[in-house]
């Protein structure tokens, strides 16, 4: 299901992981579709220098404007997790999301530091 069809027909807050977005494009969320807004963290920068190969990684949290005035962002200090924090008079929670890539055994310890 497309992106766009997908947030305009079904969720009130969307986790994305591997967005593929670089530092630069991170502001462009908000702009993907009209009543949502979004934030996120990227691991590449194109200030750095060369880029070779495509960008990697980058998670990111899309979610209704309406809910704006109710939601949070929670930065982790990190580029492979981002969260937000919704609070009103009934509830208060959080939602993160994390990019733990598991495709082998060798990564299963960074996988279970990540969690």
């Amino acid at each position: 299901m497309p992106i766009e069809k997908m947030l305009a027909e079904e969720c009130d807050v969307l986790c994305l992981q591997e967005t593929w977005l670089t530092k630069q494009d991170l502001g462009g969320l908000s702009d993907l579709h009209p009543g949502y807004v979004g934030v996120g963290e990227a691991t590449t920068d194109l200030n750095s220098g060369l880029l070779r190969g495509r960008v990697a990684g980058g998670v990111a949290i899309m979610w209704r404007s309406c809910h704006g005035h109710l939601i949070s962002e929670v930065r982790l200090g990190v580029d492979w997790a981002i969260g937000i924090e919704y609070r009103s008079a009934d509830h208060h929670f959080y939602i993160i999301t994390i990019y733990a890539p598991y495709e082998c055994r060798d990564n299963e310890p960074l996988y279970l530091e990540r969690m």
